[in-house]
């Protein structure tokens, strides 16, 4: 029992701990709103060489071609993180398209609807490619974010799983060590018990009680002989030393009398037997001789375990009564 409450201890001690609280050690798994700082990082670097390649060839003239360089930031973040940095990008490509590009001249006869389409083509273009491309990207993020949480929920699961089979496995072996460690089985001992009352040369008093106290483990067990004017006590098995007289039961008291007059089986389990014991035990059960059917004496359960105490029990005693009667 003491192996077993260590063992639930420790498995309490190391319970999981309550999920609706956040741990900063597991991953985030959500979708994020805001750019990651990688995307911010490699859209200044990708805007910086656009720039650098415009300072250094001028005639180059890098904001003219087409397509135009400011795509490679805008699809590429778009693509790489989703909506919210390729918003980003196009927020940038926008920026420098207006800062940095020379506009052309409204043409003759074209009208002023038509010149401010043809000016914003391109950002209108920007705009639809990050929010189209970037939601396909969320969604491909958000089915891997989903899976890597699955396999982490599944890698706990088995460490889980794990701990507990290895305490098991720990627990399984201190029981087989105990039950290695004992020297024999009650039945065992009860047999040889048994065998040497057989023995004409035996102390029959010394091979009563090892039998009592192998039949009836951490109890105290009592035979008594019917003499005079009661039930005199002649062998106990768990008693303490010197406690055997003042288990006397005279014949005024009512368990003299069912013994006696109903050889009847009495334990605390009924309200009858309890008072029939009147306080001298948890059971009883009369010793008859099985050839004139008298009664010879009573065997007694003084002390026992309350697992012990049941209609099971009380018919052991009763075996044990029928064993010892031709002594």
């Amino acid at each position: 029992m003491q192996d077993g409450e260590a063992t639930s201890k420790g498995r309490g001690a190391t319970a999981a701990p309550d999920s609706r609280q956040p741990d900063a050690r597991q991953p985030y798994y959500g979708l994020q709103v805001l750019p990651p700082l990688t995307a911010v990082l490699e859209l200044a670097a990708i805007m910086a060489i656009i720039l650098a390649v415009d300072f250094i060839w001028p005639a180059l003239d890098i904001h003219s071609l087409q397509p135009s360089p400011y795509w490679i930031p805008v699809l590429l973040l778009s693509l790489q993180y989703g909506t919210a940095s390729g918003t980003l990008a196009v927020l940038a490509a926008i920026g420098a398209y207006f800062a940095f590009v020379t506009m052309p001249e409204q043409g003759v006869g074209e009208n002023e609807f038509s010149y401010r389409l043809r000016l914003l083509a391109q950002p209108i273009l920007w705009i639809a490619a990050a929010v189209l491309l970037g939601q396909f990207r969320m969604v491909q993020i958000s089915a891997k974010r989903e899976l890597v949480r699955r396999v982490s929920e599944l890698e706990t699961q088995r460490e889980t799983l794990a701990d507990y089979a290895n305490a098991l496995r720990t627990r399984c072996d201190v029981l087989e060590r105990a039950i290695a460690s004992r020297p024999l089985q009650s039945g065992v001992m009860v047999l040889d018990a048994l065998t040497a009352l057989r023995d004409p040369a035996g102390d029959v008093r010394l091979g009563v009680q090892q039998l009592l106290g192998s039949a009836f483990p951490a109890s105290s067990v009592s035979l008594f002989a019917r003499q005079g004017g009661g039930m005199h006590p002649i062998v106990s098995a768990g008693s303490e030393s010197g406690a055997l007289a003042s288990l006397f039961v005279p014949a005024e008291h009512s368990l003299y009398r069912c013994m006696v007059t109903d050889k009847a089986r009495v334990s605390v389990l009924t309200a009858a037997g309890e008072a029939a014991l009147n306080g001298q035990g948890l059971a009883a059960v009369p010793v008859i001789d099985p050839a004139t059917h008298r009664v010879l004496g009573m065997l007694k359960l003084e002390r026992a375990d309350t697992a012990r105490v049941t209609d099971e029990g009380l018919v052991r005693l009763d075996v044990v009564a029928v064993a010892l009667a031709p002594l």
